[in-house]
């Protein structure tokens, strides 16, 4: 029997009620936006505007003419009302206008989800440049995931954790079944959902730039980490006219902003490496340009065994933005030709933990004297992530080993310190 579950997400309405004045929720689509402010957030009006043009008034059961809507809204907030616009940049421009013209007035909540909202608000000329707070809406915060999901084990929480923070992908906890045989499941059906997912994304934008940005994710999924390799991998699929340096970088601001990519910093270099923020989407891709994932027919049998590679990547990033996220602390990589760390986390540029993550059944005494060896050029706090201690061989006197226990524990008290 398929579970029914819906996650809180604490940590988006804390932002929500911390910010100010009007508010701008923003994020790629099928994050759970809509759904997060219908239900959680407090509104009087609530206006959904559908592709066409028409405007639909939840609280009043009836659809508007553009016209009416304004009247409506102005009225609205004129009377210190809050009012939620979905959707709202399939309105006409002159509704930026109609925004600045009344600034200050009323509470509106904007939501919405395309690039071309990324772009419009970056230009200086912007009508409503500086009025909303910013609340962006990602994937399921790691912390909410694994204290809300129930009945499974640290160690399987933090692997379905890793991949059912895709709202989509709750869909496949089922009663009984075990978490490799729902990774299974989620992978099989990934295969139908991403490319419905990705056309979703871009559906309102230039189709030239579909191509492209579609590019740079599936670039991103095959292990190419920074700006010159992205812009190679573009070149050579014939999506950009050059491969000059730097070409990517607006594709991946806008990526970026709209929550499907994100960058982490290089510990005490300017650069940054980029990954795709949904390991459903980077999976598929990763499957795709390894694998033809998406023309081949790939048995129950084929993907377990692809879940070895796939599981330990995606368990290093949700483990290193959770420990980032419970520590206070800002996630950084360490990358230079003579060593390669998972994580590296800071304070204000100050190096405070260093650590790796070993998701695997058995570590080896000669891998542990490995992993001291490579932390122990850093003089500051130095953790081993693995599933349970248990499968370690032996213990370590130097570095702090953190269990899917730990993590799990940690979470929590996060949580309650909301």
């Amino acid at each position: 029997m398929v579970i029914m579950v819906t996650i809180t997400r604490n940590f988006e309405l804390e932002k929500l009620r911390r910010a100010k004045g009007w508010k701008l929720v923003y994020g790629r689509r099928k994050t759970g936006k809509s759904y997060l402010i219908e239900n959680f957030a407090k509104w009087d009006s609530y206006f959904f505007v559908k592709r066409g043009g028409e405007i639909f008034d939840k609280a009043r059961r009836k659809s508007l003419e553009y016209p009416a809507f304004v009247a409506l809204l102005e009225e609205l907030i004129l009377n210190g009302k809050k009012a939620v616009i979905d959707e709202f940049h399939r309105l006409p421009k002159d509704f930026l206008d109609f925004l600045h013209i009344h600034s200050g007035k009323g509470e509106i909540i904007l939501v919405s989800s395309t690039i071309w909202l990324s772009k419009r608000l970056a230009e200086k000329d912007s009508p409503i440049l500086g009025l909303f707070s910013e609340v962006p809406v990602g994937l399921i915060d790691e912390r909410d995931i694994i204290t809300q999901l129930k009945g499974y084990s640290a160690p399987d929480l933090m692997i379905l954790g890793a991949y059912l923070r895709e709202p989509l992908m709750l869909r496949y906890l089922h009663e009984g079944k075990k978490a490799k045989e729902i990774i299974v499941d989620y992978f099989e059906g990934m295969k139908f959902l991403v490319p419905l997912l990705v056309s979703s994304v871009f559906q309102e934008e230039d189709k030239n730039f579909t191509q492209i940005y579609e590019g740079v994710v599936r670039a991103i999924a095959s292990g190419k980490v920074n700006s010159k390799e992205i812009t190679d991998f573009l070149f050579s699929r014939k999506l950009i006219p050059k491969a000059e340096h730097g070409y990517s970088q607006q594709y991946l601001a806008n990526l970026i902003k709209i929550g499907l990519v994100k960058k982490t910093r290089i510990f005490n270099n300017r650069k940054f490496i980029y990954s795709n923020s949904s390991p459903m989407i980077d999976s598929y891709f990763y499957l795709d340009e390894k694998y033809n994932f998406s023309e081949e027919e790939i048995g129950r049998k084929q993907i377990e065994e692809f879940l070895d590679i796939i599981i330990p990547k995606n368990i290093e990033e949700f483990a290193s933005n959770l420990l980032a996220k419970c520590m206070g602390l800002q996630r950084n990589r360490i990358i230079s030709p003579s060593t390669e760390i998972d994580f590296a986390l800071t304070r204000f540029k100050k190096l405070e933990v260093v650590g790796e993550v070993k998701w695997k059944k058995h570590i080896s005494n000669k891998e542990i004297k490995e992993i001291e060896d490579k932390l122990s050029r850093f003089s500051c706090k130095k953790i081993l992530v693995v599933p349970h201690k248990s499968v370690l061989e032996r213990e370590s006197k130097d570095i702090t080993i953190i269990s899917a226990e730990d993590m799990e524990r940690m979470a929590k008290t996060s949580l309650k310190a909301l």
